[in-house]
């Protein structure tokens, strides 16, 4: 068994809010080292920094600073799999931010719920062939 630390999630927008990423990356490390966890997950869903294209930087400086101060513990992301879509990110989103620091993120769970108006509501959809706006070609298949 592994405890990880959720950071970020569904209401807080690190970026857009003018965090700094480097700063973020280093405490959430730090939290992990001082409450003896093996690691955190990145459950960052800023939409709007990824749709004008400042999101990628800011995963990566990020995603560097964590690494850098907490090598040894677990850095896993929750993209939602939209940011995997050139149709929905305009700066390459996490299609970018794995060519660039997919070598220090341990996994990632991609999140397939929570959608808001575009979602994954059928077989279909979720498995096979998503068609629905920004989403289109992000299916598990």
């Amino acid at each position: 068994m592994r405890i990880l630390v959720s950071a970020f999630g569904n209401y807080e927008f690190p970026n857009n809010g003018g965090a700094d990423p480097t700063t973020c990356g280093k405490s959430l490390a730090n939290f992990v080292k001082t409450n003896n966890l093996d690691g955190a997950v990145a459950d960052w869903e800023d939409n709007g920094a990824l749709k004008n294209g400042k999101g990628e930087q800011w995963l990566i400086d990020f995603t560097k600073a964590y690494r850098a101060n907490a090598p040894e513990h677990i850095l896993a992301h929750i993209p939602q799999a939209s940011y995997f879509s050139p149709n929905y990110a305009t700066a390459g989103g996490y299609i970018e931010v794995n060519n660039q620091v997919g070598d220090l993120i341990d996994f990632y769970i991609v999140e397939y719920y929570n959608q808001n108006n575009t979602k994954y509501d059928s077989y279909t959809e979720l498995f096979t062939k998503t068609t629905q706006g920004d989403f289109t070609g992000t299916s598990v298949q």
